[in-house]
């Protein structure tokens, strides 16, 4: 599974933080989590810590021409304490823990994404997998969507921001022309709580929510980036 994350790491853009799921990637990773804090963390509190604990992992390179590793980020959502490990070997994770990690980091990708030289293009936009279709369907399936230039206009966002930072809901493939672009869809629902943070002073915890389970897998973290780069503009 290396060749893959390897791979997905020839873009010179980051992988952002990815939620680390339900299964034995997360169980592994908890695992390193109290690892890195037995020293700190009375034993006797982790139940207390884990019960309400998000776990987000980032791979990347570590020092040039060195070895694969990845960020741990843990919090807990009902306190807001954070912890952070930076740089921990690749090594640490066994083949189907790895194999977890590479399908989790596969689905912040487009699906054409090993296709030609498998580098991402700046600007292209972020596909929610498994959403889209074939075909030049103008209406077919898309009541409450919004396209790319009415979407970007209520926002009042570039078309590049919006497609780099707001995964889309769907998407259709322009038939009759060989390299023709694709359409992007987002939901008018999504885009108007988006609206409504952008003007608001902050998220509430019910908009992150609705975030994380529309656009981001029930990613907390990766919602909250979103939220963070929504009011910088």
């Amino acid at each position: 599974m290396l060749d893959i994350l390897e791979k997905i790491l020839e873009n010179p853009e980051p992988v952002p933080y990815i939620g680390s799921g339900s299964g034995v990637l997360r169980s592994r990773l908890i695992e390193l989590f109290c690892e890195q804090l037995e020293d700190e963390v009375d034993p006797d509190a982790f139940e207390a810590v884990l019960s309400d604990l998000s776990v987000s992992f980032q791979p990347a390179w570590g020092e040039p021409g060195g070895e694969m590793v990845f960020h741990l980020f843990c919090e807990r959502l009902d306190s807001g304490e954070k912890w952070k490990f930076k740089s921990l070997p690749i090594s640490l994770l066994g083949d189907e823990e790895l194999g977890d990690m590479a399908a989790q980091v596969g689905q912040t990708v487009p699906e054409n994404y090993f296709e030609g030289d498998g580098v991402l293009r700046p600007g292209q936009a972020i596909l929610r997998k498994g959403e889209g279709s074939g075909g030049d369907e103008e209406d077919d399936g898309l009541e409450g969507l919004v396209g790319l230039g009415e979407a970007r206009k209520s926002l009042r966002v570039s078309a590049k921001w919006l497609k780099e930072w707001i995964p889309c809901t769907t998407w259709r493939e322009v038939e009759g022309e060989e390299g023709a672009p694709m359409r992007y869809y987002w939901s008018s629902v999504l885009i108007e709580m988006l609206i409504r943070i952008k003007k608001a002073s902050r998220a509430t915890r019910k908009q992150r929510e609705y975030i994380s389970k529309e656009c981001c897998y029930d990613d907390d973290i990766w919602a909250g980036e979103i939220i963070g780069a929504l009011k910088k503009l």
